[in-house]
């Protein structure tokens, strides 16, 4: 019986033995890989959290980006209004209108015309073009002479169309050479928008 008794021991060692040989193969050879993949899935998944919180970050920074960038439109028109076109579409009228001070020149009206486009196509991005309609009553010297001073303004000023009518109920004045005109002038300039 001690010989069954040893060789069962001897067995129980070499099954125990075998068993660890076996886990520590299967260890090296299909568990390290399989732990060093899944460390890998770790780190990336980390990676992948760490980037998907500074994203929640950055999207809560900004809660609503329609509001803010209808505020920005808003904002946008608001300096356009006070700073760019509307502002100086008033000291452009003044200008055309103070040219005529002095003369025998009776201005009826200066207004802008916003429904024109003619030349427009070609201007550099940056450019717009602004049209006047400018109606005044002056004698065919005055007509003259004024047109030439439109020339000489500060600034581009073109006359687009010129229409003339004559007068006829008025009588000459003494020193007139001709009869009063009624004029209807179309005035383009062009000046920079703000970008």
């Amino acid at each position: 019986m001690p010989r069954a008794k040893a060789s069962r021991v001897t067995l129980i060692l070499i099954f125990s033995i075998s068993g660890i040989v076996v886990i520590a193969a299967l260890y090296l050879f299909a568990g390290r890989p399989v732990f060093k993949y899944a460390d890998r899935m770790r780190a990336q998944f980390a990676s992948n959290q760490d980037k998907l919180q500074q994203a929640e970050a950055l999207m809560r920074s900004l809660p609503n980006p329609q509001k803010s960038l209808e505020d920005i439109r808003r904002k946008y028109s608001d300096f356009r209004e006070t700073s760019g076109t509307g502002k100086q579409l008033p000291k452009i009228i003044q200008a055309l209108g103070q040219s005529a001070v002095g003369r025998q020149i009776n201005v009826i009206s200066i207004r802008p015309q916003e429904d024109m486009k003619a030349g427009t196509e070609n201007l550099p991005p940056g450019v717009k073009k602004l049209f006047f309609e400018m109606i005044f009553s002056a004698s065919y010297r005055e007509t003259g002479e004024y047109v030439m001073v439109l020339n000489d303004l500060p600034g581009v000023f073109t006359i687009e169309t010129m229409t003339i009518h004559r007068q006829d109920n008025d009588a000459l004045k003494p020193g007139e050479q001709g009869g009063s005109l009624n004029v209807n002038l179309i005035i383009s300039t062009v000046m920079a928008e703000d970008l």
